[in-house]
Formats: structure tokens, C-alpha cells, sequence
């Protein structure tokens, strides 16, 4: 299901002067940097994945159009200095992205859900730094109409992937996961019998996920109901935990570790 956007809140720094003052030593900073190339004025930025300190892909939407538009992608190779970008999608109408999970820096992966109906889903991928995409979900990937909805799309290493989406009847009532040994050439679904059930109206988050670098083993995704499922065999088995004294309707907005 949709997540909602993130607002950053910068801080202001007040300096007192004294009887003499001295020169003060700034604090980290943020540069503003804002790309020509990006295809409209008020574009803004959803998601973002850092694959190393200068590769960054980023997904971005339209805040001008009638119910907003999604599908934007930008990605820099320099560390934020310059980017590229363009469309996901042909058209800005059918899909909303979930998430964007860069590989490296040609190879990066997103999830979408149907802009309309607000369900079902699929994955894409580009193999040459977002010049063109094309479909990587098979037919029946993220299709149950009303149940489906691709959350996340996550890769361990260049080979090991696993996609997330909410419960479906047809797999047990448990969550839509599948798995990829091979870069997403194929994908198998995880059989409801390795994945714990779910709460009454339980369901994932889009980019509500995290993975340690360099771990092909372990992923970790929340939920709208303070629980976090996770992995520790590469999405082949499922446990579930509950962050006790939280409210039980308590959504998990992010996941991190340091």
C-alpha cells in the first residue's frame, strides 16, 4: 500500500555574540543542486537508493499534474554533481512507483502499482544507467485484482532478489513474495507455507524495506501494523517481530541499521 511522502525540516542555527566575536565554525551542510534536465518546474523527489557514495538513483513525480504523475527516474554517477533522467513508463497514467533499488550504475529496478484501480503491480529494470526499460515481472506477477500490490523491490547482490506485495488469497492469505537467483530472469513465488500470517488487515509498505551491504542473506520490510517481517536466508523462510509498546495500528515508516 501507499506510503506516505517524507518532509524534510532544515533547522536554523542562531549564534549569540559575545564581547568579542569569534569566528564561527560552520556545520555540515547540504548543497542545493537542481537538474536542468528534470522534465518539469515542479518536480519533486520520492524515493532514493545509494548504491555507493557516487551512484544514486531516484524516482520523482509531477506535483502540477491532475493526481500527480510518478514515473519520473533520476540517476547521477558523480556523487550528485550532474544527473540524468527520464521516464520509467511511456505514459505517466497507468503506473505509480513503489520503489527504486539500484544495482550499480547501469542496472537499476523498480516496483509500481496501477495508478487507478491502486492495486496489482509490476517490476522494471534497465540495464543501461535508465536509457530504456522494460518489464521484468512476469504475467502473473502482482495480478490478483484487489489483493495484489508490488511494494518493494529489493536485490542482495547483482543475482539475489526478492519482491514483496500485500497478502493474497491464492498463496495461502500470506504475503505476495517472490525470489530471483538470476538477476530477474525468473522469479519464483515463496510458498505461503515459509511466511508467517498475517494480522487482519495487514499489509506491506511501498519502500519500507532495508538489507545490509554486502549480506545476500538478510532483508527486512514493515508493515502497516508495527510489525517487521524479515529474512535470513535470502527470502527462501520468513519470522515476524512486533515493536511491543507501539500502538497496534502503528505503521513502520522506515527500517535502517548501522
Amino acid at each position: 500500500m501507499r506510503k506516505q511522502l517524507l518532509t524534510l525540516i532544515s533547522a536554523g542555527l542562531n549564534v549569540v555574540t559575545l564581547a568579542q566575536t569569534p569566528t564561527p565554525t560552520l556545520s555540515p551542510f547540504w548543497n542545493n543542486v537542481q537538474s536542468p534536465l528534470w522534465p518539469v518546474m515542479y518536480g519533486g523527489v520520492r524515493y532514493m537508493d545509494a548504491v555507493n557514495p557516487n551512484v544514486v538513483w531516484c524516482t520523482g513525480y509531477d506535483g502540477t499534474a491532475p493526481g500527480l504523475a510518478y514515473n519520473f527516474f533520476a540517476r547521477t554517477i558523480d556523487g550528485g554533481n550532474t544527473w540524468n533522467n527520464g521516464n520509467v513508463f511511456a505514459d505517466t497514467n497507468t503506473y505509480i512507483i513503489s520503489n527504486i533499488e539500484g544495482v550499480n550504475a547501469t542496472v537499476a529496478w523498480v516496483s509500481a502499482y496501477m495508478k487507478a484501480s491502486q492495486d496489482r503491480g509490476v517490476l522494471y529494470y534497465t540495464t543501461n544507467g535508465g536509457t530504456t526499460w522494460q518489464q521484468g515481472s512476469t504475467s502473473t506477477m502482482f495480478q490478483t485484482a484487489g489483493q495484489s500490490f508490488a511494494n518493494v523491490v529489493c536485490f542482495l547482490t547483482p543475482s539475489i532478489g526478492i519482491a514483496m506485495g500485500d497478502p493474497i488469497t491464492s498463496n495461502g492469505g500470506k504475503h505476495e513474495i517472490y525470489r530471483t537467483l538470476d538477476g530477474g530472469a525468473t522469479w519464483i513465488m515463496v510458498p505461503g507455507a515459509n511466511i508467517p500470517a498475517p494480522l487482519t488487515g495487514e499489509y506491506g509498505l511501498t519502500n519500507v524495506y532495508t538489507k545490509v551491504d554486502g549480506d545476500p542473506n538478510h532483508m527486512w520490510f514493515g508493515t502497516n501494523k508495527r510489525r517487521i517481517f524479515y529474512t535470513k536466508n535470502a527470502g527462501v523462510t520468513w519470522s515476524v517481530s512486533t515493536l511491543t509498546g507501539a500502538p497496534t495500528n502503528m505503521y513502520v515508516n522506515d527500517i535502517a541499521f548501522t
